[in-house]
């Protein structure tokens, strides 16, 4: 059944603004050339986000969701997804009245091997509010396999279902999902989900838990990782609350996943001043069974003392602000070398952002600053990492992290960053969807980098 809530093309297909090619540039026998397409709309701040999903590159077509202000009444939200083909945008709306909810309530996307693109938005601790669309990478019509709120779409407490939940995707009162494919092209979601979900419960105890679920085209449902019944989420732990999740494929297709060990909530804050840290686990079969990074298996869920700490909080001294955020990146090399991004709470003098490397045999390595504290970092098919700051900067080290060649973009300006994880997986040039912070303006950047 297609859903006409709020459902419909915005006016028109809009065209692309002049691609622009920018100078290139040159480190150790590359060169890097960038282009720019205006996406012709705006975010804003209710588009902030670290944890999510929202542009995916599929079959040459370019697919982006984002919360921008609703034109209709110029105070409320609305989440937006995007499609650029052959040089022209067109935008679809499929929800008008989105949570003004910054760093929680906003949209990820992926596109399966069929060509559907599914988009996930507008929760916070809520149900499921998921689309697909109706026909392949059409974005005209959707079908909405979500589960209804209670009340409007631009409230909180309109999200508060009880159980597991009934919408086509796993799990109930989410928060933070990321949505990726794997190297097949099949579609995986990690997000945190309430493992004890029911009427009565105090809503700072709900073992706040990591769950991932995995796209079956041919039930054209979602299934939870793992051996099957019996398995409900994938990681958790009394007291904790696990959160910041990450899954990547490397090239052999082994299954790559990130968290963070945060604290349990507390009604006066005190749990985000509490230590935590990252762990890591890694699957070769798609998600049935999962290992530590030593090659120890994993029995789910992964409890708190399965998996050691990738790094201590003692790395950190304690503030007033705690110790790590509560997000993580993750990327791994083609042979299969994890390496997983962290950020202190309160960066200082050799202590901010930091990508960590697990080394056979030898554990995970001291962290390695990113450069101009960078945010988002992927690996090419030769083990050269790419990062990419907000200035915008784009970054290439051939050493595994340790130093780097740093180009910023001409004409760009401050933004927040979200890389088009899709794009990496068969390219090893970047593409990642950018909004600058002063103007909320959207644009599209992709470098390609080829040897002199």
């Amino acid at each position: 059944m297609v859903s006409t809530r709020g459902i419909g093309v915005l006016a028109g297909s809009f065209a692309v603004g002049a691609i622009m090619f920018l100078a290139p540039c040159r480190a150790q026998s590359e060169q890097l050339k960038h282009t720019c397409v205006p996406v012709g709309m705006k975010g804003g701040k209710a588009n902030w986000a670290l944890f999510n999903s929202p542009i995916c590159t599929h079959r040459g077509v370019v697919f982006i969701a984002f919360v921008g202000p609703n034109p209709r009444d110029g105070t409320g939200y609305q989440t937006v997804v995007g499609k650029l083909a052959d040089g022209k945008w067109q935008f679809s709306v499929v929800e008008p009245n989105n949570l003004n909810d910054p760093w929680h309530a906003q949209p990820s996307l992926v596109v399966d091997a069929a060509g559907h693109v599914h988009v996930t938005y507008n929760m916070h601790s809520s149900p499921w509010q998921y689309c697909v669309s109706l026909r392949p990478a059409d974005i005209r019509r959707w079908v909405f396999r979500g589960q209804k709120l209670r009340g409007p779409h631009d409230r909180l407490e309109s999200g508060v279902v009880y159980g597991e939940g009934r919408a086509a995707i796993p799990g109930n009162r989410i928060t933070y999902q990321f949505m990726t494919t794997d190297r097949n092209g099949v579609p995986y979601v990690i997000f945190r989900e309430a493992l004890k979900n029911l009427p009565g419960t105090d809503y700072f105890k709900m073992q706040w838990s990591l769950g991932i679920a995995r796209y079956d085209a041919r039930q054209r449902k979602w299934l939870r990782v793992g051996p099957g019944r019996g398995v409900r989420v994938f990681a958790t732990e009394p007291g904790r609350r696990v959160q910041g999740g990450r899954v990547y494929f490397d090239p052999n297709n082994r299954m790559h996943v990130s968290w963070i060990w945060y604290a349990e909530y507390e009604k006066d804050g005190s749990g985000h001043l509490k230590p935590n840290w990252p762990g890591y686990a890694y699957s070769d079969d798609c998600g049935t069974t999962f290992h530590r990074a030593d090659g120890k298996p994993l029995k789910l869920p992964v409890r708190l003392a399965d998996v050691p700490k990738v790094i201590s909080p003692d790395w950190l001294e304690p503030t007033e602000k705690g110790y790590f955020a509560a997000y993580t990146e993750l990327c791994a090399s083609p042979h299969g070398v994890p390496y997983l991004w962290v950020e202190p709470k309160a960066p200082r003098k050799g202590r901010h952002r930091a990508i960590i490397q697990y080394l056979k045999d030898k554990g995970w390595n001291e962290p390695m600053l990113t450069p101009y504290a960078a945010s988002r970092f992927t690996v090419d098919s030769k083990g050269r990492l790419t990062a990419i700051s907000s200035g915008i900067c784009v970054h290439r080290s051939h050493d595994s992290g340790r130093t780097w060649q740093h180009h910023t973009v001409p004409g760009s300006r401050s933004s927040m960053i979200w890389l088009d994880y899709a794009y990496s997986l068969h390219s090893d040039g970047v593409r990642f969807l950018a909004m600058e912070n002063e103007t909320g303006e959207l644009k599209v950047y992709t470098v390609e980098i080829s040897a002199e």
